[in-house]
Formats: C-alpha cells, sequence, structure tokens
C-alpha cells in the first residue's frame, strides 16, 4: 500500500482525496478533490476491499491471517489482474504470482530467507536480487542481477528505528547513478530529495501534515521546490476516517431482575451488592441520585423506572468516564468519553455506542 494508506488503531474505513495546487506564482489556489481510493479494513486491522476510480480490489486472508491473494475486478466483474501469495512452513513467504485476466501467470517471483527469517534472495525471471543486513538486521545494501553480475547496487542508510535515511544506487563499476536521502519525525516522512548521476535535483519535496485523528494524519501538504530560493504547495491529500465500534467494556449494568434486599429512606441495597442513594417513587430509583457497583464502577445523575435516563456521569472501575446524556440506561444523544489513558471522544451516541458523529481529542498532541 502507499504510505497514506497506513493508520493505526480500529480503523474500519480510510478515504483517499487528492487535489493539486493550480495557479501561478501571483495565484495559487487548491483544485477541486478527486477520490483516489476507499479502504474497507477489516476486525483484524487488515484491509479487506478497496474502491478505485475504474476498478475494486479485494484482499483475500488464509485463517493464519496472512494474505494470500489480491484480485483486482473492473467495473464490469471481469478480472483485470490476480496477485497470489505462498508460504513456506515457517510461514515466510516464498512465492508471489501475477496472474492475468484470463488466469495465465504474467509474472513470477520466488524468495529465500536467512537464518533470521530477514529475506536475502529475490529471483523474477532472468533476474534475481541480493540482500544483505546489518547486525540489527536492517537492510543495507540490494544488488540487482540481470546475468551473473551484479548491474546495479542499492546502498541504505537507516536509523535506530529502522526508517530509511538515504538509498545510493551506483552501477557496477561503483558510480553514483542516484541518491536518495529522506528525513523523518515520529514515523512521519516530512523530507525526500533526490539527485540523478548528473547532480541534478529530481526531487526536493517537504511534507507537512496539519490534522491528526486519533493518532492518523488527515491532511498532508506536499512542497516541492520551484528554484533555488523558493518552494510552492504543489498537492494536498485528505484523509477521511472512521473508526470500529471499540469501547472499553460497559459493564455492568442495573437490571430490575436484581431483588432489593433493603429498602430504607432514599436507599436501597442489591442482591448484587449494588448500593443506591438518592431519589425513589414506588420502591424504584427515580429522579436525582447515585449507585454503586461492587466493582467500584459508579453512576451519578437522572434515573427513570430504575435505570438511568437524562443527564449523569458514568464511571468504569479502570478509570474511563462518560458524562452526557442517557435514555433508558443506555448512553444515547451528546456526550462526553474519556478513556483512561488520555483520549477523550466527544460527539453523539447512539445505543450505548459513540457514532462516526464527534471527535477524538488526544492529550499528548
Amino acid at each position: 500500500m502507499e504510505d497514506f494508506l497506513t493508520f493505526t488503531g480500529p480503523v474500519k474505513l480510510l478515504i483517499i482525496e487528492r487535489a493539486l495546487i493550480e495557479g501561478n506564482k501571483r495565484s495559487r489556489r487548491e483544485g477541486s478533490r478527486k477520490i483516489l481510493t476507499r479502504l474497507i479494513v477489516n476486525k483484524n486491522g487488515q484491509p479487506s476491499s478497496e474502491l478505485r476510480e475504474k476498478t475494486t480490489v479485494e484482499y483475500q486472508y488464509n485463517e493464519q491471517k496472512q494474505l494470500t491473494a489480491i484480485v483486482e475486478q473492473e467495473k464490469s466483474g471481469n478480472t483485470k489482474e490476480k496477485i497470489c501469495f505462498y508460504y513456506n512452513e515457517k510461514d515466510l513467504l516464498f512465492k508471489k504470482e501475477k496472474r492475468s485476466g484470463d488466469d495465465s501467470i504474467r509474472e513470477l517471483r520466488e524468495y529465500r530467507y536467512d537464518e533470521n527469517n530477514n529475506l536475502i534472495f529475490e529471483k523474477c525471471g532472468s533476474r534475481h536480487i541480493k540482500f544483505e543486513y546489518d547486525e540489527e538486521n536492517h537492510l543495507i545494501k540490494e544488488y540487482r542481477y540481470y546475468g551473473k553480475e551484479p548491474e546495479l547496487a542499492l546502498i541504505y542508510k537507516n536509523d535506530k528505528k529502522g526508517n530509511i535515511l538515504e538509498i545510493k544506487t551506483v552501477d557496477s563499476t561503483g558510480g553514483r547513478i542516484r541518491l536518495e536521502q529522506f528525513k523523518w519525525q515520529e514515523e512521519l516522512l516530512i523530507e525526500h530529495f533526490c539527485l540523478n548521476r548528473d547532480d541534478v535535483i529530481l526531487r526536493d519535496d517537504i511534507f507537512e501534515y496539519s490534522c491528526f485523528h486519533d493518532g492518523n494524519w488527515l491532511k498532508r501538504v506536499r512542497y516541492s521546490r520551484m528554484d533555488i530560493e523558493t518552494r510552492e504547495a504543489i498537492e494536498v491529500i485528505y484523509r477521511s476516517i472512521t473508526y470500529a465500534d471499540i469501547f472499553p467494556e460497559l459493564k455492568p449494568r442495573h437490571h430490575n431482575s436484581d431483588v432489593i434486599l433493603k429498602e430504607e429512606k432514599k436507599a436501597l441495597s442489591f442482591s448484587d451488592g449494588s448500593k443506591y442513594r438518592g431519589d425513589l417513587h414506588n420502591g424504584k430509583m427515580e429522579g436525582k441520585g447515585y449507585i454503586q457497583w461492587p466493582d467500584g464502577s459508579s453512576y451519578k445523575g437522572d434515573f427513570k423506572e430504575n435505570r438511568m435516563d437524562g443527564l449523569g456521569i458514568l464511571t468504569w472501575s479502570n478509570g474511563d468516564i462518560y458524562s452526557g446524556t442517557f435514555s433508558e440506561g443506555k448512553m444515547e444523544g451528546i456526550g462526553r468519553l474519556r478513556w483512561n489513558e488520555g483520549k477523550t471522544f466527544y460527539g453523539l451516541f447512539e445505543d450505548d455506542r459513540r457514532t462516526n458523529q464527534g471527535i477524538i481529542e488526544d492529550e499528548e498532541l
């Protein structure tokens, strides 16, 4: 996948849009957005399907959650391309086939690994590639063969996290063909620079990330060098992210079937160990009150017919807190859910779950 298709967290849908910056030096503006792809993610955090402009892509997996096939289909339903993946007894990819629409093999790649499971050999037809690694298993050299002797070599420099800082491509005599340099900030690429053998600048880009949502960037602007002194924005990538409905445990709840062991003035005790203090009506929790469950979770707010109903604050034993509206014992309407690690969702809740209508704030950002 492209770097703008990488993400973290329980994402279930990722929509990528691209807008080019148009105009001259005096007047530059953002052009209309064009959807590049819609990526649907499965419950394991893996791509499930992709809706592109002219084709759809399906990702298939085995029981071990390994990718086994990528099938690209045209809108007519005909298969455009299929890529098949095969694994050995160590669950390492050893063969990859690219098949045409008629299921004929168009390209075959084979792979071999060392004792550390690092890829050391890749073969495709008459071409093959050999790989070398440092003591930390970071790729440092790549030799490309089109015969008995390597015709090209790629030399890598990495940081301690394994991010690539430099790729230098040299010919069989050691002469430089291409030089690429990269700069990273918190796993995000922020600079990309490239020279050819004649020191002509092929690329000199800076990437600016201006919006984040739950740790994932939503907007990236690419600035490219126009001349020696100036860079201009040339492209904007927008990402729209929909998250899966993953919540902290929403238990315990008070049930009407709980037996009231003791009733006092403005107080109830239940058979499960829960204790309530507050307004009562006909022996039921009604009005303002406070209830605490045996595990330490509690609720303070409005009650109706023995259930949370109205405005209130629900606190879980692990420190998670919801404050907002309730209906028939469930979070319903506008509210704020703060997880104990510091993240907060503010927006619309329906049927005890957050919806996609809201924002997530992270104290670390």
